[in-house]
């Protein structure tokens, strides 16, 4: 009877290790793989493997991509009223309408309340509108979501429908 052959795991040393912590991850549906925060992509269990990962062009150019993507200098030195204004913009934009009407928003607020010192500094667009909603008010919104629920069951309740084209949607409430 030939002798099974050994699988590595990921194992919990490598994820904390300095060159792994900030994309190497378990792979949630196989303990034997590892899985890339950067590139999205699921690599054998083997420090080896995840050394050659590490040093591939691929690499590079994702995590390139993903430490781009954080420096987003949004909080330059603004009056604090001003960062509150450009908040509420973002969480209106958020439940009201499209992300790129915000452009357009943020130049009627600069123009028409022109009266008002902190309305007047605001510079609020697209990626800026996103990356507030993401990394500021999705984070506080998930914490008061979680305090008000924490570990009781719950239920959604979705809406399925069509309208005249027969085309289905889903609307939530």
């Amino acid at each position: 009877m030939p002798k099974e052959n050994y699988k590595q795991k990921v194992r919990d040393v490598w994820l904390r290790a300095a060159e792994f912590k900030a994309w190497l991850r378990k792979d949630p549906t196989d303990a034997t793989r590892a899985y890339c925060s950067y590139c999205k992509c699921t690599i054998t269990a083997k420090l080896s493997d995840l050394h050659a990962h590490g040093a591939t062009k691929k690499h590079a150019a994702s995590m390139e991509g993903h430490l781009q993507q954080n420096k987003i200098p949004f909080l330059v030195e603004l009056p604090s009223r001003t960062i509150e204004q450009e908040a509420a913009l973002c969480l209106f934009v958020a439940q009201h309408c499209a992300i790129t009407s915000v452009d357009h928003l943020s130049n009627i607020c600069i123009k028409k309340f022109d009266d008002s010192s902190s309305a007047s500094k605001i510079k609020l667009h697209r990626t800026k509108c996103t990356y507030i909603i993401k990394n500021a008010l999705a984070p506080h919104f998930k914490d008061e979501l979680y305090k008000d629920i924490g570990g009781s069951r719950y239920s959604l309740l979705l809406d399925e429908s069509t309208d005249i084209s027969v085309t289905k949607l889903l609307g939530a409430a």
